[in-house]
């Protein structure tokens, strides 16, 4: 993952007719930030929102630029925008780069301000390894100019990280303690080069999550040691069955280690229930309701995460099913829970006189995100007349 300038602020802002002063705001209905004068006028001003933090000679990238812009006409009152590259003390620019917004070259949204396009350090031209100076220049309808700050870049050949080592289980049971998974990540330019070391779980080629490793230890200037720590909560909502871990490195010259790929069979098994709670006999109320409260315990060998649904259906001798959902959210006025994710779902049920008497069967049942379902738990209570 190469790193960026990510900027949220104006580095520099323009002297609009002979005011030295501006306000930043937020115009809450569009989301995007707005220079204005102190007139409340929005003023001409540009802005890099995105630049890499580095160019990497080695190899053949290319590398978006994002230049946010402002005008009082909006997009119709803007001619140009033009980011151009300078090698330290010469004059004429290496590199004049026009950016767009209109949809393409990168840019998302036409004419919402952000202007965009990619550069190649090799192409058109070859940059110079060495100190680059960056600066975006608009230019409206007018012929005024509007300037970014002038930002520093370093333009050197950066080898790819390589990842040395990988450990890993190849096989993670349901309901395993925490395991770290760890690789050994070399980089030429020292361990501050690398941006981010990722795992992704995967299966049949599809990507299902992804998490960062961390740095643990290091091992020299150039090596480290990065790792994550990983329990059954990984197969929530994955069944049983086989995938695999992919282990990558990037640094900050765009470079990338390859992939590095380990097998590993998962295995989600399903929730249990128990401990059901319900009286035993109900009688009916000779006025208004009686509220009768239901309660079940679940355990799942992934987490609670994994568990989608908890249901009963209740039937009374002779009489249709009915499915009911339980809840383990905390609301007791809507559903009788007491603590939301304590593994407790409930449900209330009311009684009233026009109730029919007879005995119900309560059948409980959990599923979970990877389609599992639990053995059912069977109870009972009877409405007396």
């Amino acid at each position: 993952m190469v790193r960026y300038f990510e900027f949220l602020f104006p580095k520099q802002i323009p002297l609009i007719g002979g005011i030295a002063f501006s306000l930043l705001v937020m115009l809450s209905a569009c989301e995007e930030e707005v220079v204005v004068d102190n007139t409340g006028e929005v003023a001409f001003a540009a802005e890099f929102i995105r630049f890499p933090a580095q160019i990497n000679l080695q190899g053949r990238f290319t590398y978006p630029v994002y230049v946010r812009v402002t005008h009082p006409r909006g997009s119709a009152g803007i001619d140009s925008v033009t980011v151009r590259f300078f090698v330290s003390g010469q004059q004429s620019p290496l590199l004049s780069l026009p950016l767009f917004d209109d949809g393409t070259h990168e840019d998302v949204i036409a004419r919402d301000g952000v202007y965009s396009n990619t550069f190649s350090p090799v192409n058109p031209v070859v940059f110079p390894r060495g100190t680059i100076l960056v600066r975006a220049v608009a230019v409206d309808v007018a012929g005024q100019i509007a300037e970014t700050a002038l930002l520093q870049v370093e333009a050197l050949p950066n080898p790819p990280p390589v990842l040395l080592s990988v450990v890993a289980p190849d096989t993670l049971p349901s309901g395993t303690a925490p395991v770290e998974i760890s690789v050994v990540v070399f980089d030429s330019l020292g361990v501050e080069d690398i941006t981010a070391v990722e795992m992704r779980l995967t299966r049949e080629g599809a990507i299902l999550q992804t998490a960062a490793l961390e740095l643990r230890d290091r091992l020299a200037p150039d090596t480290a040691r990065y790792g994550i720590t990983v329990d059954s909560t990984l197969a929530v909502g994955h069944p049983t069955g086989d995938y695999a871990l992919e282990f990558e490195a990037t640094d900050e010259g765009q470079g990338s280690s390859g992939i590095v790929s380990r097998s590993l069979f998962m295995e989600n098994l399903p929730p249990e229930l128990f401990n059901p709670v319900l009286p035993d006999t109900v009688q009916r109320p000779a006025s208004g309701v009686d509220t009768i409260e239901v309660h079940i315990t679940v355990r799942d060998p992934q987490g609670l995460g994994d568990v989608s649904e908890v249901t009963f259906v209740v039937q009374r001798q002779g009489g249709p099913p009915t499915t009911i959902e339980m809840f383990d959210d905390g609301d007791f006025d809507a559903h009788r829970d007491l603590v939301a994710g304590d593994g407790i779902y409930s449900r209330g049920l009311t009684v009233s006189p026009t109730s029919t008497p007879g005995t119900f069967q309560f059948t409980f049942q959990a599923l979970d995100l990877a389609g599992n379902v639990s053995p059912a738990v069977v109870d009972s209570l009877v409405i007396l007349p």
